[in-house]
């Protein structure tokens, strides 16, 4: 087998290295990096040919991380001028930022665990020194980090504008005491914060597309405060119940709502967003995606089924996947000709399992057939 291999041309080997790596995607997990990392010295070390076409080949390269820290210079030079992909902890950020300096205009995705409380973190949020970042990930251990003060005062230093080209955040059980703020955001992604989403969300309010919450987020200080996102396509909600959304976030432009990884223990947090909703509804919205993993108890998810129905009056495509299989016959019964008028789209799964054939028995329309369709 590894001599057939042997014979592929390299650019078609350099596609297979490829292949071992995490891409595409917005937000990489810390370990998806580190492995990243391990992949390409694991394949420049089978043999000399496999060795020739990986250092041959300078996008293999640019996943760096401080779990290789003695192969750092070698990554850093065999990706020049690619842009970078660092996987810090919160202990070397501060040893391997000299490291890094000349290439540090090519640092476009940074992850950043942080595991106790320190000062290196805030000194990267109040600097110039990432002018290029592009995605930004911190995760930590509800750890509350100290900020910048003003020497003369000792009043807190706000984090300053200095990340213009960032446009993904993601930060997860972090307590920061002051707030960052990036003002030319696109995606942003939050779960176990506690911070107030509506000052995190304002300064990017102009250019925020795609929102993903956790079950652990804080609503605006002001029970009236509310945020607009007039640009926003794509809101994910993932178990989230322990504020009310649609109470204080309007996202006039809406196309994609998903309602993610609920437990029985957080269904609530469905029934109050379609109920919400149903006060305003999002008549731009035409696709809705339920997950629900688990539970018997299904009351406050059933009973908001009539709400969805007013609340997302113009879906078009629709996909459910519940733990439940008596609850597809009811909420089949449900779907007449008065309700989605403009659906065109929509399939069922209980435990991932397909049950469409039920689903399909239980509408009452008469083009269901053309309506239902794979998952």
């Amino acid at each position: 087998m590894v001599a057939y291999i042997n014979s592929l041309p390299v650019e078609l080997l350099q596609h297979i290295f490829i292949l071992t790596q995490f891409r595409d995607l917005t937000f990489l997990a810390h370990a998806q990096v580190i492995e990243n990392a391990r992949m390409a010295a694991i394949v420049s070390h089978v043999c000399r040919r496999w060795r020739v076409a990986a250092l041959g080949m300078l996008d293999l390269w640019i996943f760096v991380s401080d779990r290789r820290r003695d192969s750092l210079k070698s990554y850093i030079k065999r990706s020049s001028p690619l842009p970078l992909t660092l996987a810090l902890t919160h202990s070397t950020l501060r040893s391997l930022r000299s490291k890094v300096t000349e290439r540090v205009h090519h640092i476009v995705i940074l992850l950043l665990q942080v595991a106790y409380t320190g000062k290196a973190l805030p000194a990267v949020l109040n600097s110039n020194s990432l002018p290029n970042l592009r995605t930004f990930s911190i995760s930590g251990r509800y750890t509350l980090l100290p900020v910048s003060r003003d020497p003369s005062t000792q009043a807190i230093a706000p984090h300053r504008n200095r990340f213009l080209a960032l446009k993904n955040f993601r930060y997860t059980s972090i307590n920061l005491l002051a707030i960052p703020t990036f003002p030319c955001l696109e995606t942003v992604s939050a779960d176990d914060v506690f911070l107030p989403m509506a000052s995190i969300l304002k300064p990017s309010a102009s250019t925020l597309t795609h929102l993903t919450l956790g079950k652990m987020i804080i609503p605006p200080r002001q029970s009236t405060e509310k945020v607009e996102l007039p640009v926003l396509r794509t809101l994910t909600l993932n178990s989230t119940c322990t504020v009310r959304i649609a109470s204080w976030l309007r996202a006039p432009a809406l196309v994609v709502l998903r309602l993610q990884k609920y437990t029985q223990k957080y269904l609530l947090g469905i029934a109050h967003t379609a109920a919400d909703c149903k006060q305003d509804p999002l008549v731009t919205l035409s696709e809705l995606i339920v997950q629900i993993y688990d539970g018997q108890n299904f009351k406050y998810w059933e009973e908001s089924i009539a709400d969805m129905f007013i609340a997302f009056p113009n879906v078009r495509r629709v996909r459910w996947d519940i733990p439940c299989r008596e609850t597809v016959s009811r909420y089949g019964s449900r779907l007449d000709e008065s309700v989605w008028m403009r659906l065109d789209d929509i399939a069922m799964r209980v435990n991932g399992e397909d049950v469409n054939a039920e689903l399909l028995a239980a509408m009452r329309r008469p083009n269901a057939k053309d309506l239902v369709k794979p998952y």
